[in-house]
């Protein structure tokens, strides 16, 4: 028999006002079909990749695998509704819960990427969600519900935070330190921390299931002195020069977010950077699920993912969230692949003027402006205390760095 051969095709779709979902399908003539002028072809293998989140148990990153099982499955062309109805059915049916996608949106990527291979109608239905972005759908602190607010605030109120303005360092022991914390934080052995925190090279930080080569060109990043590593959250690329971001991750016990959905828990962690920001005359607020926006554009992006406590542990949440003080947008475009369905429900033209630093709205240095907002920290959460990170989370972050955040591997596979 001779070697059978396949076509990869991908497809990508967005949830409107949430998160990319892409679907690479991989077609081959199917042997068991009688040789005909057009054989059918056979789903050899599909991989799921995207910006979006995943809640839940350790076990949770399963579902993502049984979806593209399933996806595997089917023998095209496929009727639509039966895509979705059983890519919901496996969603529903497992203890992962995607936050930014859902079964409409798997299944419109999915075919799409038919669609490509020439194994599956074109849709006939392509209208554009409404739009989402800079300008129309801010939520400040003050829009806030007041019982929402004095709650999220008793809790700060009450939290025995740490802050530390930490060292900077390599891109792989930043992503292995976030990591090390929330360990700790789950296991009692580290307080809930607020860390500033700062990186020594120029990196692009991809999310737990973004494909590398979909949203970085590697070989220009390489030329650009960019390293490239992959953190343990979801959510998109952040393009990150050392002196142009302002970089924060906050660990605290998963008690601290009880009984909120997944909106209110952002938005509860960055409510001391929000109400920060606010006190300085910025001009921000909530934009979506995990941005944080001006009228004008995006300023940055939050991700977030929780640990399970096991016998005896409360369980731990990590929330990072990483701001543009200065944005070269040019250089961010040559590094970073911006796809035309990651824009096309946003009510901007292009992905560079979506970008609004920090910078635009203040004189203040980067620096200047980090102290600003730490002086102010104590009137929400006035347990505060500045202390360095515990040498036992830096031990652990550098040997995750090395056994695994600073390996290729690592990087190239999506979790």
């Amino acid at each position: 028999m001779p070697e059978q051969t396949c076509a990869c095709f991908r497809g990508e779709a967005k949830l409107s006002g949430g998160k990319l979902a892409a679907i690479t399908v991989c077609l081959a003539a199917d042997p068991s079909a009688p040789t005909v002028p057009s054989q059918p072809v056979r789903i050899v293998s599909c991989r799921i990749d995207g910006d979006f989140f995943l809640e839940g148990g350790a076990a949770a990153a399963t579902v993502i695998d049984r979806l593209e099982r399933r996806m595997e499955g089917f023998a095209p062309p496929i009727e639509p509704g039966l895509v979705e109805r059983e890519l919901g059915q496996v969603i529903s049916a497992h203890e992962g819960r995607l936050i930014g996608a859902d079964a409409a949106t798997m299944t419109r990527a999915f075919l799409r990427a038919l669609s490509q291979g020439g194994v599956q109608p074109p849709e006939t239905d392509d209208r554009p969600g409404p739009a989402v972005g800079g300008s129309g759908d801010l939520l400040r602190v003050a829009d806030l519900d007041v019982a929402d607010l004095s709650e999220w605030r008793r809790r700060w109120g009450h939290l025995p935070l740490r802050v530390s303005v930490d060292e900077p360092r390599p891109p792989a022991e930043q992503v292995a330190l976030d990591l090390a914390m929330v360990r700790a934080v789950r296991e009692g052995s580290q307080p809930p921390t607020l860390r500033i925190w700062n990186l020594t090279a120029p990196t692009v930080v991809i999310g737990r299931f973004q494909s590398l080569g979909a949203e970085v060109d590697q070989e220009r990043a390489r030329e650009l002195g960019f390293t490239v590593v992959r953190r343990v959250t979801g959510g998109g690329a952040m393009f990150a020069q050392p002196d142009d971001v302002i970089t924060y991750s906050l660990t605290v016990p998963a008690s601290f977010a009880d009984g909120l959905d997944t909106a209110s828990t952002y938005r509860l962690n960055d409510l001391w950077l929000l109400e920060g920001l606010g006190r300085l005359g910025f001009d921000v607020g909530w934009s979506g699920m995990n941005d944080i926006a001006s009228r004008r554009g995006k300023i940055g992006g939050a991700a977030q993912r929780r640990l399970p406590g096991g016998p005896g542990e409360d369980g731990g949440i990590l929330h990072h969230d990483m701001l543009s003080y200065r944005m070269d947008a040019d250089l961010m475009l040559q590094v970073l692949k911006v796809s035309d369905e990651k824009m096309r429900d946003k009510a901007v033209r292009s992905a560079r003027s979506r970008v609004d630093p920090l910078s635009a709205q203040t004189a203040l240095g980067r620096r200047q402006l980090v102290t600003a907002l730490l002086e102010g920290l104590p009137d929400l959460a006035p347990r505060a205390r500045l202390a360095p990170v515990g040498g036992h989370v830096v031990c652990a972050a550098r040997r995750l760095a090395a056994e695994r955040f600073s390996q290729a591997a690592w990087t190239a596979y999506i979790v």
